[in-house]
């Protein structure tokens, strides 16, 4: 905030070594730090720290969503984005909801297209082999970097132990180990499907 107010380098410099780098607010009065300067850092702490898009964020109303949240023009040509973050919405009642693994969805759809340009198989979503025991020796080896859902290192620890050999309980299973709470079965070994 220095800067912006015109303050020299070497000000600024020196007044960065008087703030506490892990305290979000200056606490101290044991500073020449102009209030200015102070007032306008305080000010920018309740800017959110990414004004990024979620692409699978989505919001549902009775009404057309206008009518409802502020909207503006995104970035992306014809999109557009809600004025409030999520923590807004959620204090207004509007029931909101995102949309996981696009990105996976995406890394699919582009080995369909793959599997058809080099082997002319000709798949789609509901058509994928979903017992295909290579796979099921993967995750038994805990070889399951990038695979959505299984990729944290404590999923990895867990999936040899669970030794999975079929679809029905694998994600139950695997969520066991997430940080969030789950209601998901005790990690102990499959015996089948």
């Amino acid at each position: 905030m220095a800067k912006a107010l015109g303050y020299s380098v070497g000000q600024q410099d020196a007044w960065s070594k008087q703030v506490d780098g892990w305290s979000p607010e200056i606490t101290s009065t044991d500073h020449d730090i102009p209030s200015p300067v102070v007032a306008l850092a305080g000010e920018l702490l309740k800017f959110p720290r990414h004004l990024g898009i979620h692409s699978g964020g989505m919001v549902l109303t009775e009404r057309p969503v206008g009518e409802v949240v502020p909207i503006e023009h995104a970035r992306m040509e014809n999109r557009t984005v809600l004025q409030w973050d999520k923590d807004d919405c959620a204090y207004m009642g509007l029931v909101k909801f995102d949309m996981l693994g696009l990105g996976m969805l995406a890394a699919l759809q582009y080995t369909i297209d793959l599997v058809e340009d080099r082997l002319g198989e000709k798949w789609e979503l509901h058509t994928i082999p979903k017992e295909e025991q290579g796979v099921y020796d993967q995750l038994c080896r805990a070889d399951s970097v990038g695979v959505f859902q299984v990729e944290s290192r404590a999923q990895m620890a867990t999936l040899p132990r669970l030794r999975q050999r079929g679809s029905t309980t694998s994600p139950a299973r695997s969520r066991s180990s997430a940080p969030a709470p789950s209601r998901a079965a005790p990690c102990t070994p499959s015996s089948g499907g």
